[in-house]
């Protein structure tokens, strides 16, 4: 015999977890009676963690909020709670333990029309109705705010990939995960990759059987790798002018000096050497006024980097930091942190780039190859800029970036 949810909530205490109402299936899961939740593995810290995590879905992803991002953040951080006595360490390290085995295995299950019929009878039609009905409410809320955050990162992505494509495999394999040349390891490819995928999932309904398959869905797949690679380029075009657009908007220095550099390159007789020229004197006089020789050197013992890789000894004084030790200090922006992978790639592209950039600036030719390798190194100039504005200054306050904007406009 089914158990009526609303007896089922008379007769015992629901969970100690009151969800904060943003999350329809948490609110749900923690009205089903405890023996319920206990026949279905649910237990109050999940129920927080799901509730956490459309909460934060919710919020960033909003467009009727009119919040900064800061504030929405800030809220975030002030607002968000985990069920009593449970703690952030103990949520991570449960959905790790999960992760291999639990999970997967309740992924497939759920899928099934046998379990599907238990869940029925186990609690009522309409506890049943209300689960289904909110699971798609949840899945509509979270593809939203990952979709957004999609077109958010797609700038980033492809800044990224083009300071990674100046790089050998070689230094990619050290730096990060960034594969070895294999153009599948692009990160915007692969985040136009879960766009893509998101868009199914909306016009399926949400409903994830529909990736499953067999023969036909590998056709597909090969027919989407197409239609992926056309979206790449054209998705390339469209972003280089937006990642433009983020350092006009920082520094008419930068705008100048760029503009000048596609000029030379589309209309002089000797463009490549000319816009090589333009580009180094470019990078040169923003690690040098970014941040002083001083700062560097004090950034350097703030993050444990070892003096000999990065500080040239000029007899008894503290000597001066080397062109890696600025582009470091540049791309994160001067903050004290964990290395990240993504800084490291940028900062090295940036370095490598001017080396690249020297070679160039004797080009008197302006062969097909010749002007494809300048474009090249234009484009990671720009992702690198791009990056350290948009991703390695986040973390500076309004007075530090205005002083930072105010030593660019002044190079």
């Amino acid at each position: 015999m089914s158990t009526d949810d609303k007896t089922g909530d008379k007769q015992e205490e629901p969970s100690s977890y009151r969800p904060s109402g943003r999350s329809a299936l948490a609110k749900v899961l923690a009205s089903l009676p405890p023996n319920q939740r206990r026949v279905l593995g649910i237990e109050d810290w999940a129920i927080g963690v799901l509730d956490a995590a459309v909460t934060v879905a919710v919020v960033l992803a909003s467009d009727v909020d009119n919040r900064p991002l800061t504030d929405r953040i800030e809220w975030l951080s002030e607002n968000l709670e985990f069920p009593v006595g449970v703690h952030a360490e103990d949520v991570l390290r449960s959905l790790q333990d999960a992760s291999d085995d639990t999970i997967p295995k309740l992924g497939k299950r759920i899928r099934t029309d046998a379990w599907k019929r238990f869940l029925r009878r186990l609690v009522g039609a309409a506890a049943y109705d209300r689960l289904v009905s909110a699971v798609y409410a949840d899945t509509a809320a979270v593809v939203s705010a990952v979709q957004a955050a999609v077109r958010v990162i797609q700038p980033l992505a492809l800044a990224i990939d083009n300071c990674a494509a100046t790089l050998s495999p070689e230094v990619l394999a050290k730096l990060g995960p960034f594969g070895h040349g294999d153009p599948t390891s692009s990160m915007l490819r692969m985040i136009l990759s879960l766009d893509n995928a998101l868009t199914r999932l909306i016009d399926m309904e949400f409903d994830p059987s529909s990736f499953d398959g067999g023969i036909d869905e590998a056709k597909d797949a090969t027919a989407d790798d197409t239609i992926l690679d056309e979206l790449v380029e054209a998705a390339r075009l469209v972003l280089s002018g937006e990642m433009r657009s983020v350092l006009e908007g920082v520094s008419d220095v930068l705008r100048r000096k760029l503009a000048g550099a596609v000029h030379a390159l589309e209309n002089s007789d000797d463009g490549v050497s000319q816009a090589a020229h333009s580009l180094v004197e470019l990078i040169d006089r923003l690690l040098r006024t970014g941040f002083t020789d001083a700062e560097v050197i004090e950034w350097l013992e703030a993050t444990g980097r070892l003096p000999k890789d990065f500080i040239i000894q000029e007899g008894p004084s503290a000597g001066r930091p080397t062109k890696r030790a600025q582009a470091l200090c540049f791309v994160y922006g001067g903050v004290v942190s964990e290395p990240s992978a993504f800084h490291e790639v940028v900062a090295y592209s940036l370095v490598q780039v001017r080396t690249n950039l020297q070679g160039l600036k004797h080009a008197d030719m302006n062969t097909p190859e010749e002007v494809g390798a300048l474009r090249s190194m234009m484009a990671a100039v720009e992702g690198a800029l791009t990056f350290a504005i948009q991703i390695g200054w986040m973390g500076l306050g309004p007075n530090t970036v205005d002083k930072l904007r105010e030593r660019l406009e002044a190079a």
